[in-house]
């Protein structure tokens, strides 16, 4: 509601974050999961204002915040984007799609290909496994034992979970 009555979306707190900082820092992999599954980011928008939608994920409410103008290459007082902050490059893309289409009415359909969430290593199944400390989701449970560094950011992954 605030959002459409012209609030700022882009107002940051003592550290620099936006809410786009902090929805993107507190979302897990199963959210990640549902958005991943969602092909109609119109649809995707419209339902986070339906009435009686009792769980709203951070996934969701940073499309919403990208589709409503926040700013994807803000750096907060660490010198991080919302998007450095992003684990996955899929939701990295929806995001960035949803920024573009900001100033359109309808926001059109974002296709998802079959290349979109599978496995970086095997491409045979789909990605379900995130590392740690990055946060990336890259590979599937059975490629994940053998890597030892990040496909996306190239850090060390100390664990792995799925």
């Amino acid at each position: 509601m605030l959002v459409r009555e012209g609030a700022n979306v882009n107002v940051a707190d003592k550290d620099g974050d936006t809410p786009l900082h902090e929805a993107l820092r507190h979302h897990t992999l199963s959210q990640l999961r549902q958005l991943q599954d969602v092909q109609d980011v119109g649809r995707l928008l419209m339902g986070l204002g339906a009435q009686g939608q009792d769980k709203k994920s951070s996934s969701f409410i940073a499309c919403f915040l990208a589709a409503h103008g926040a700013d994807l290459e803000l750096k907060n007082k660490k010198g991080q984007t919302p998007l450095d902050l992003c684990p996955d490059p899929n939701l990295c893309k929806t995001l960035t799609n949803c920024h573009k289409n900001k100033e359109s009415h309808d926001i059109e359909t974002v296709t998802t290909s079959a290349t979109v969430d599978e496995c970086l290593v095997c491409s045979d199944s789909k990605r379900d496994m995130l590392f740690s400390p990055c946060g990336h989701v890259a590979c599937c449970n059975a490629c994940a034992p053998r890597v030892k560094k990040c496909l996306i950011c190239r850090e060390n992954v100390v664990s792995r979970v799925k």
